[in-house]
């Protein structure tokens, strides 16, 4: 039974997809960056490369892998080729890691992350002392422009938990909105506190809360500004298998830019 459905808070180690361009071009060879931390858009720390499951690019009709994927410096990053115009995807997906905190670092890190649902549900079944065991797993995208766009940006990946952009940002100016939906198993996420980062020319990024989606999962992002964007948000629950662990949490990102 899904009991929370939270905000990854500023604190998070959020994992999110840095192209070397977010404006390119047909036939262009770019690079793909995992980035990994919260300095968002630089990376702390490079994602393990075998916990990654894959990294793809999305066309309205084909799907390519991200090539030469490798460690550099604090980042992993890998080359892709853009075949075609459009809005195009950038995906990437990790394999559940598992990790086990003790009960009052497990408590300190669902308050921080706001998930006071879990914390309530240990303490009415009796596990507020009981270390925190947990599998989690990340589900990232980026969305880029190559010459005139198409709907492609709208296309639901597959992915456990994803993002989803219902208007191009790259038709939208500074000061209008962008409707997004957050989609769980591929059924609408309600109630989830959805977060977004932005990173101007200069100065340190920002980071605010959006809002928490509606009934049919949606929320609006309004974009206050210029820069490379992030949204983001996470999902937990029971985990199915206990002998695995106790929670399993889903994390999902979506990044861009706004001209």
């Amino acid at each position: 039974m899904m009991l929370a459905l939270c905000l990854a808070s500023l604190t998070a180690h959020q994992l999110f997809v840095m192209p070397s361009t977010f404006y390119v071009s047909n036939g262009e060879r770019i690079t793909v960056g995992l980035h990994n931390g919260d300095s968002f858009p630089d990376s702390e720390g490079p994602p393990a490369l075998e916990r990654l499951r894959d990294v793809t690019l999305h066309t309205a009709k084909l799907q390519y892998n991200v090539t030469n994927l490798h460690v550099d410096g604090n980042r992993v990053i890998g080359e892709a080729r853009i075949p075609v115009k459009g809005t195009l995807v950038i995906g990437a997906r990790t394999i559940p890691n598992f990790i086990e905190l003790s009960a009052d670092a497990f408590e300190k890190y669902l308050k921080d992350e706001g998930m006071p649902q879990v914390v309530e549900w240990r303490k009415q079944n009796g596990e507020s002392a009981k270390a925190g065991r947990e599998l989690y797993s990340k589900y990232v995208k980026a969305l880029v422009r190559a010459g005139s766009g198409d709907e492609t940006y709208a296309r639901p990946l597959g992915f456990t938990i994803e993002l989803v952009a219902e208007k191009d940002p790259y038709s939208l100016k500074v000061g209008e909105q962008l409707p997004v939906r957050l989609l769980w198993r591929g059924k609408p996420a309600a109630g989830v506190m959805v977060e977004s980062a932005r990173a101007g020319a200069s100065g340190p990024a920002e980071s605010q809360m959006v809002g928490r989606t509606d009934a049919d999962g949606r929320v609006q992002v309004f974009l206050s500004a210029p820069g490379k964007w992030r949204l983001n948000a996470i999902a937990i629950e029971r985990c199915v298998d206990s002998q695995k662990a106790d929670w399993e949490s889903f994390w999902a990102s979506l990044t861009f830019e706004i001209r």
